[in-house]
């Protein structure tokens, strides 16, 4: 490798007490009494002391002091639920490879909450770890910044905030995924699509793709969006949707002819009740979920799907973070990876 490669992937080292006594002019003694005892500085002082530390980005080692010094390299892992499969493929695959490098991993849950996210990553960047990766984009611009001075390499999975993540990121392409039900639907001669998501990014996306390639195929009118009334919605998403989403769909769409859920969860929920509720599936339903996860290829009949690699996103992530460590070049970046589907018997009978 040559210096300028070195030089390239060289990051500084995080802010530390010397840095913020530096510029405020006060000795190193004092920045931590202000840090630690606040009530022992003047306030002129402390205020001064408090203001550099904020521009710079400076985070407590929280280490040297529960450890008195040394301590494991660590992998902060920060997923915005541990509840749900996909995520927790993902953190196989990060762990897998960061266990094997050596590296110990902390995780931290988000809930899809904003605060909770700053919260968080400010706790893990106290433990001072070697990397960060995220299962979110940072939305808040004060997490933005203090993620980019914290000098550490940070991976966001799961999307890379529109193509402008705040370090690397490894992500799939959910209007890519959406284009392929719209794809297999039309190619079955299906012609009253159904579409059932949540309320955030990804399937937001899932459903721009579904949706204009529907038009752009058959010149028509979009898919049916489905705003079926589950219960807790806010614990995320469940099985137990299946029943509300059909009824929903029979109550209000009875013309559907095919169903696309952005997750498999709900997708198995939806099959069972379809059958339950007297709907042969595929020919008169055909329904695809997305994830790929164990229940698919385990439902009767099995399930069709989007294989979304979330266990390679995170063996990818952490191979990142590896090579930023090791001051290998990084290229791409930015890693895409592209959705296949799992063709089962939701959609085609007699496989």
């Amino acid at each position: 490798m040559s210096s300028k490669q070195r030089d390239i992937n060289k990051r500084p080292e995080p802010v530390g007490l010397k840095d913020i006594a530096a510029i405020t002019g006060v000795g190193v003694v004092t920045v931590h009494r202000a840090l630690t005892k606040p009530d022992l500085v003047a306030k002129d002082t402390l205020d001064r002391i408090l203001k550099t530390a904020d521009q710079l980005g400076y985070v407590p080692n929280r280490n040297a002091s529960l450890l008195g010094g040394g301590a494991p390299d660590l992998l902060a892992l920060i997923v915005s639920s541990v509840e749900q499969p996909t995520f927790a493929d993902t953190i196989s695959g990060v762990t897998e490879v960061a266990l094997d490098h050596g590296l110990e991993i902390i995780l931290g849950q988000t809930k899809y909450d904003e605060g909770r996210e700053l919260s968080i990553t400010k706790a893990m960047l106290g433990r001072k770890p070697s990397g960060i990766i995220m299962t979110f984009h940072p939305s808040s611009p004060k997490l933005k910044k203090l993620l980019k001075m914290s000098n550490i390499p940070v991976v966001e999975v799961w999307g890379g905030g529109e193509g402008k993540p705040v370090d690397m990121s490894v992500s799939i392409s959910s209007l890519k995924s959406g284009q392929l039900v719209a794809d297999h639907f039309h190619e079955l001669g299906k012609t009253n699509p159904a579409f059932f998501g949540e309320d955030y990014e990804r399937d937001i996306e899932r459903w721009n793709g579904f949706s204009e390639r529907w038009v752009h195929l058959t010149g028509g009118a979009p898919p049916f969006m489905l705003d079926a009334d589950v219960k807790d919605r806010q614990a995320g998403e469940s099985y137990r949707w299946g029943n509300d989403i059909i009824t929903a769909l029979r109550e209000n769409y009875p013309e559907a002819d095919c169903l696309f859920c952005t997750s498999d969860i709900t997708a198995a929920g939806a099959l069972s009740a379809a059958q339950r509720q007297g709907l042969h599936v595929p020919d008169e339903l055909a329904i695809c979920g997305s994830g790929d996860l164990d229940i698919a290829a385990s439902t009767y009949p099995s399930l069709t799907t989007v294989d979304l690699s979330s266990r390679k996103m995170g063996t990818i992530a952490a191979n990142l973070i590896i090579d930023c460590l090791a001051q290998k070049p990084i290229n791409p970046k930015n890693v895409i990876i592209h959705p296949s589907l799992k063709i089962r018997e939701s959609t085609v009978r007699s496989l």
